[in-house]
Order: C-alpha cells, then sequence, then structure tokens
C-alpha cells in the first residue's frame, strides 16, 4: 500500500492512498468507467464492461502478479 501526500502553497492539502484492487471494489469501479464509456472518448470500449468482467480482468492480472 502506498500513501501519497499532496501538500502545495495553496490553503488545502489532500492525501491519497492507492492500493490493490479488490473483488468488492468492482461494482464502483464498473460504474464509473461505463460512465466515461457512455459520455466520452477516453476509452476503446464502446460498451461498458459489467462487474463480472471486471472480475475476469481482476484475476487476470492476479494470475500474472499483477
Amino acid at each position: 500500500m502506498s500513501v501519497v501526500r499532496i501538500d502545495s502553497t495553496a490553503p488545502m492539502s489532500c492525501e491519497a492512498v492507492v492500493r490493490p484492487a479488490a473483488p468488492g471494489d468492482l461494482d464502483a469501479v464498473a460504474a464509473i468507467f461505463a460512465y466515461y464509456v457512455v459520455h466520452s472518448v477516453v476509452t476503446f470500449e464502446e460498451t461498458p464492461p459489467d462487474p463480472a468482467a471486471w472480475r475476469e480482468r481482476l484475476d487476470r492480472l492476479a494470475g500474472r502478479g499483477l
């Protein structure tokens, strides 16, 4: 797990935690990604992957040690 602290001369700062994706994250991942599939051109997907498709992707990456 990594922790990133962003400090600037502005009066606010931000902290973010970066961790590996977990199966419990996949509904939210699918919903967030679906918005960009439908409303933008930032992805090559034409149809938003559902949580089951994200699970396959997560399993495939985990099988590669990523």
